[in-house]
């Protein structure tokens, strides 16, 4: 019997009205990791108000079990290499969002799935997470 992976996903949001322009206190930006397995929230990290989720998401992941866990970003702005360099570190695979005005982006991925499997015509975004984990362990 096969083990269920557990699956995390990392977004960033903003709590509403939180910030107070009449005293100048930004809006409060936190970054979250939701166990989709089970749909709990297991730990929140607080954007410094000078930064962005880029620099909150490494800090998330050091207190998170992510051994044989995957990682996913919502959204474009956690796709960095230092991110996924940590998720590797930790023993755990990711699943990266690419914005589709980033061509050169786009195209890379497009290249290294269809170097994988020579007969791919259309990636779906149904087989791509698929792909990209078999990819990426094989590098």
């Amino acid at each position: 019997m096969e083990k269920i992976r557990k699956h995390y996903a990392i977004d960033g949001k903003t709590v509403r009205r939180s910030g107070d322009k009449k005293n100048n206190k930004s809006a409060i930006h936190l970054v979250s990791a939701w166990l989709i397995n089970t749909g709990l929230s297991l730990g929140q990290v607080k954007v410094d108000d000078k930064s962005n989720e880029i620099t909150a998401i490494p800090e998330l992941l050091d207190k998170l079990d992510i051994k044989n866990a995957i990682v996913s970003t919502i959204d474009a702005m956690g796709t960095q290499k230092d991110i996924a360099k940590k998720i590797k570190e930790k023993g755990g695979d990711y699943v990266l969002s690419l914005k589709g005005s980033d061509r050169c982006g786009r195209s890379r991925v497009l290249r290294l799935v269809h170097w994988q499997n020579h007969h791919l015509r259309q990636v779906r975004f149904r087989c791509l997470e698929h792909r990209l984990r078999k990819v990426y362990r094989s590098l």
